[in-house]
């Protein structure tokens, strides 16, 4: 919901300082929603489901304007949109073969999507220092959590004996 917001305070502002803050409160909020439903036991596939869309609309609009105003560079934005295709085209393949549309995020998937909100605030409090250190970091991540989803979307699409 506030998505749009962000995005218009990333694109219209000099200072990314601004929307880092509006960023950091996004995902302390995320992270409270999270930590109540599990502590209520109020989870539900919905609330899973739109919490990790609206993570996914977050990361994805965020690098795609970053990468437009050249603070991201392509290849990277690139990586962070391949993983999420390849998960979604896997997810369509088991849906297809298996008739089960089930989806438990990873561990692994989860450290990347970490991964990939701590790059975003190294970017936007301009931590200049750590920008390529966090680039290659958040690339292995992605690249071993795609991996390791392929690994386990194989398994569910032919079973191990």
């Amino acid at each position: 919901m506030f998505v749009p917001v962000f995005i218009h305070l990333l694109v219209n502002h000099q200072s990314t300082n601004i929307p880092g803050i509006v960023f950091v409160g996004l995902a302390i909020t995320d992270m409270l929603d999270g930590f109540i439903a599990r502590l209520f036991k109020m989870k539900t596939q919905l609330g899973a489901f739109l919490d990790a869309f609206a993570d996914k609309l977050l990361i994805l609009s965020s690098y795609l304007v970053l990468t437009c105003l050249t603070k991201v560079p392509v290849w990277f934005f690139t990586v962070i949109v391949g993983r999420d295709i390849i998960v979604f085209l896997g997810w369509v393949l088991i849906l297809i073969l298996t008739g089960s549309s089930a989806v438990r995020p990873g561990f692994l998937g989860k450290i990347s999507i970490v991964f990939e909100m701590a790059t975003l605030c190294i970017l936007l409090f301009e931590m200049n220092s750590l920008i390529n250190t966090f680039f290659y970091l958040t690339t292995l991540m992605t690249v071993v959590s795609i991996i390791d989803y392929i690994i386990k979307g194989s398994k569910r699409i032919v079973p191990v004996a």
